[in-house]
This record gives C-alpha cells, sequence and structure tokens, in this order.
C-alpha cells in the first residue's frame, strides 16, 4: 500500500499540513479535491490549511488507497486574534 507522510508547516506564520509521498496520480488527484490544497516545488510537499480536523478528513479520504503516516503531526494550538491584540494605548501619555 502507498504511503503518505503528514507533517506540520508554516508558511507566512500561519500553520499549514505539509503531504509528501512519491509521484501518484491516483494521489494526486485525490488531494487536488481538497478545498486550498496547493503544490509547493521549493517543498515538494502538497500543503494543506491547518484545521483541528484535518487528520480525520484526510483518514477518510485515503482510506483503502494509501496509508497515511500521521506520526510527525502535532496538533497545533490557535491564537484568538481579539485576545492577542495589544490593548490600545491611552491617548495623554
Amino acid at each position: 500500500m502507498k504511503t503518505i507522510f503528514m507533517r506540520n508547516g508554516e508558511i507566512k506564520w500561519k500553520p499549514i499540513v505539509l503531504l509528501e509521498f512519491p509521484f501518484d496520480q491516483e494521489l494526486k488527484e485525490l488531494i487536488k479535491t481538497i478545498h486550498g490544497a496547493a503544490w509547493q516545488p521549493k517543498l515538494k510537499a502538497w500543503t494543506l490549511p491547518y484545521s483541528d480536523e484535518v487528520t480525520s478528513h484526510l483518514l477518510a479520504l485515503f482510506k483503502e488507497k494509501a496509508w497515511l503516516d500521521y506520526s510527525a503531526f502535532k496538533k497545533v494550538k490557535t491564537i484568538d486574534k481579539e485576545k492577542a491584540a495589544l490593548p490600545k494605548m491611552d491617548a495623554e501619555i
């Protein structure tokens, strides 16, 4: 069975999912059906936007077609942008 390696990555400070495997037309066509999937020639990997559900989605997509090795993949802590924003400064300083 074919193996796809899944790991974390980051592009422009945004978490992404990297999928790496030897070229396979069937797997390539399956990945292209995922919203936001893109081939990154410099990384020689497919990238996907990160989500908490990405692993289960990929497991379902590749079921009986490829083995998904997610041993190097970790859940990412996302930051709430509103809570992480700097406090507003008082103009009378």
